[in-house]
């Protein structure tokens, strides 16, 4: 995961006209492609008890994803370098693969002990990008892993009642919500009111103390009160880069009518994708693997997912996802199996308006917690072996 979050950081610094060679930027990628694939054989052959279900699942996607990887076009060395280390490239598709580390406790308690190292390093990174936000540097160091891990770690600690988690969730949660006001970023910006607001209904239709329930509430008005009064409270001299009316700004539909007016209503293209290079016909775009009036990129998830790998990938995740996850969140007594199946829950709706998935931190902790939900192993009734 760290190594992912260095090279997409490394790629967006590039992007923003910094000089950065591929030699610094790709190894990131390649160690976290390799650690991947090492992670999901370790467990397959000595970790977690999987589901039967489960194993013809996994066997499914990983057809469809090798099959996603042949379809890729590989006109240029550019085209084979954005399908293996683009955030929108392969290590989005073999990320299902976490869900074998995720099925086995043992991970969990060595995820735990180092997740706040993880955590540190995306809030100096963080405080980095809001350092140069101010610097009128707008789109440096997208801030979606470090929104991810936030609300997770404050979630985890909310309900497991610890409070070196639930401070640090704190911290992270005001850091990140000032800098996604400032981006504009719709994702980002709405994700913790989901969350926050899927983790007040479990405070109080669960048993769970009241303060958490308070706490969470307080957080749910100060949000919105700075979203209202941003204007006022942000000082002058930075007006010129607040820009909130674009975060209510309609960008989806120009895009969902030039995605369904393109080729992509062919049977073909639909249930198996166009793979991790695809690109559909567009009237308002260009991308250097299609040229001119072709895209590569959707700004909504499930889109996105239908144009690389498949509308059957796409059933395929739903399955052993959404069921477990409102299942976890009903009856489970473990805060993690919860804040799993919370996490699960918001991603799938955050599909609907969100350009995910991308290969940072959100997508694999997405996998991952729904190895969890899917577990033999992870206790479903014992609050104190969080």
């Amino acid at each position: 995961m760290i190594s992912f979050l260095l090279g997409q950081s490394c790629l967006t610094l590039r992007d923003e006209g910094f000089d950065i060679p591929d030699i610094i930027i790709f190894p990131e990628f390649i160690i976290g492609i390799c650690t991947m694939l090492w992670a999901g054989y370790l467990s397959a052959i000595y970790g977690a008890t999987k589901k039967s279900s489960m194993k013809a699942y996994l066997f499914v996607l990983g057809l469809l994803t090798c099959w996603s990887l042949l379809l890729g076009s590989y006109s240029s060395i550019y085209a084979i370098r954005e399908a293996f280390f683009s955030p929108h490239g392969f290590g989005v598709w073999i990320a299902f693969l976490l869900v074998l580390p995720g099925q086995n406790k043992r991970f969990w308690g060595y995820f735990k002990n180092h997740l706040l190292t993880i955590y540190k390093l995306s809030l100096i990174l963080q405080i980095v990008a809001i350092a140069l936000l101010f610097n009128e540097n707008r789109g440096l160091l997208r801030v979606n892993f470090s929104t991810s891990i936030s609300l997770f770690v404050f979630g985890w600690g909310l309900l497991s009642a610890d409070k070196s988690y639930t401070r640090w969730g704190l911290i992270g949660l005001v850091l990140f919500s000032l800098h996604n006001l400032f981006l504009n970023q719709r994702e980002s910006f709405f994700l913790p009111l989901e969350f926050l607001v899927f983790l007040l209904m479990v405070c109080f239709t669960r048993s769970f103390k009241q303060a958490s329930a308070k706490i969470i509430c307080v957080l749910l008005i100060a949000f919105a009160v700075f979203g209202m009064f941003a204007d006022t409270i942000v000082p002058e001299q930075y007006q010129q880069i607040l820009n909130k009316s674009r975060i209510f700004e309609d960008t989806r539909t120009i895009v969902l009518k030039d995605y369904l007016d393109s080729d992509m209503n062919q049977p073909m293209n639909y249930l198996f994708g166009k793979g991790v290079n695809g690109f559909f016909e567009s009237r308002i775009r260009y991308n250097d693997i299609g040229g001119l009036g072709t895209s590569l990129g959707i700004e909504i998830g499930y889109l996105q997912m239908l144009l690389n790998v498949g509308a059957f990938y796409v059933l395929i995740m739903i399955l052993i996802s959404f069921i477990p996850a409102v299942k976890s969140v009903l009856t489970a007594r473990n805060p993690l199996a919860i804040i799993a199946g919370l996490w699960v829950m918001v991603r799938l709706i955050n599909m609907t308006f969100a350009a995910v998935p991308q290969t940072n931190f959100s997508w694999f902790l997405f996998w991952l917690c729904i190895g969890i939900l899917n577990s033999t192993e992870m206790p479903q009734n014992n609050f104190e072996d969080a």
